[in-house]
């Protein structure tokens, strides 16, 4: 599915040509935010980003166990540049879990059923994963009461880390901390054997690579950061390094290169554990950086400062590529000259997770291909699309706009 490298050579300089983009210093409650929120238990606190009202921009919620309070920051750019300002008190009516001595240290915002709207998740190392269903639609969320196991991870007390596309199959899978008893953790991939719509999520395998020691392991993030169209690996570790795992799989073997300690120069800002988020904020086609101290609820942030540069770090399967108008609105058209007859070519277009919103099949292409893209199903973003062959594949940045 995706392009490989076959000797670790090349493998290190792909990743130093993932790794050559610069970020910014840092900003503490940036783009007009106003602290909200207080949090005086270790792991009482957890945020996430996603665009909760569709309308094209990623909003945040914070998250404090003290008192169970949900903090909604809305996104209203001016001219293009994110803005969110003061606070709202949960306006969505969602009913939070009761908590007790334990804490709910892991939020997660995610479509995690398919339909198209944003659900919540949480969970810590001692209670399974609750789900805060959203039944409303995609521009006006509703969500219903907190459900414990439900359609998934039965019997599993586990923290959830992130979801991403890890193995290129079109769903979600999720990676998460498991409690192993006497002050130990482990990191496990749980992998989705179902779809998009219909999740059925095994119990966890075995990621030893991504790490296994002490209670407190760290949360983590997945994005696709390298922009080949899988899901890659970002921790925070409680040391204050940020680890960094390149996603390498292929077809049904699911594999992350070992780590890379803080491999953009900086180390995490909060003093505490913390969450890390890495989300294009500012819709420019690169991944920023977003972290939140779980202990005080600050809430950290660095721009990203330059489009990555892997993605002009690509096979010449083309020896000429357009897509316009891009950005785009309702439809594109794709042109591009191969340099070789292909068999077949495929085009994929993948949100910032890797996971695929759409594909077209193309049964022996002429050398010269121009396709018509349809975007209407899809949502206000930043997207990455492919053109695969035999060969290889292409990979460019696509915008859809309002």
């Amino acid at each position: 599915m995706r392009v490989r490298y076959l000797i670790s050579v090349l493998l290190f300089c792909q990743t130093l040509i993932s790794f050559s983009q610069p970020f910014g210093e840092v900003e503490v409650f940036p783009f007009g935010m106003v602290a909200a929120g207080t949090g005086s238990l270790e792991f009482s606190n957890g945020f996430d980003l996603a665009d909760l009202d569709e309308d094209g921009d990623l909003d945040l919620f914070l998250y404090f166990q003290d008192g169970g309070q949900l903090f909604f920051y809305e996104n209203t750019p001016t001219n293009g540049h994110p803005q969110f300002g003061t606070s709202v008190i949960n306006p969505f009516s969602i009913e939070v879990p009761e908590t007790d001595f334990l804490t709910f240290h892991s939020f997660v915002l995610e479509d995690i059923d398919g339909d198209q709207d944003i659900d919540i998740l949480m969970g810590d190392l001692l209670r399974p994963f609750v789900l805060i269903e959203n039944i409303g639609t995609p521009k006006t969320p509703n969500f219903a009461a907190p459900v414990s196991n439900d359609f998934f991870l039965e019997d599993c007390s586990l923290r959830p880390h992130s979801f991403g596309d890890i193995d290129s199959d079109g769903d979600l899978d999720v990676l998460t901390t498991v409690f192993l008893g006497s002050g130990e953790s482990k990191i496990c991939l749980v992998e989705n054997e179902g779809s998009a719509q219909n999740p059925d999520f095994l119990l966890p395998g075995d990621m030893d690579q991504l790490g296994q020691g002490h209670l407190n392991l760290g949360n983590g993030d997945f994005a696709d950061f390298d922009h080949d169209g899988d899901a890659d690996y970002l921790q925070a570790e409680v040391d204050g390094n940020l680890t960094f795992h390149e996603n390498i799989s292929a077809g049904n073997e699911i594999n992350f290169l070992p780590e890379i300690i803080n491999p953009w120069g900086f180390a995490k800002s909060a003093e505490n554990n913390s969450t890390p988020r890495l989300v294009d904020l500012d819709a420019d086609g690169d991944l920023d950086y977003f972290e939140l101290d779980l202990f005080n609820g600050q809430l950290y942030y660095r721009e990203n400062l330059q489009v990555p540069s892997g993605i002009a770090e690509q096979p010449a399967i083309v020896s000429a590529f357009e897509l316009f108008p891009n950005p785009a609105s309702h439809y594109l058209t794709l042109r591009a000259s191969l340099h070789k007859p292909s068999t077949f070519a495929q085009v994929f277009i993948r949100d910032v997770n890797g996971r695929i919103c759409q594909w077209v099949s193309i049964q022996n292409p002429a050398q010269n291909i121009e396709l018509e893209i349809d975007l209407n199903k899809l949502t206000p973003a930043t997207y990455i699309l492919e053109l695969q062959t035999e060969q290889g594949s292409y990979l460019t940045s696509l915008v859809k706009s309002d």
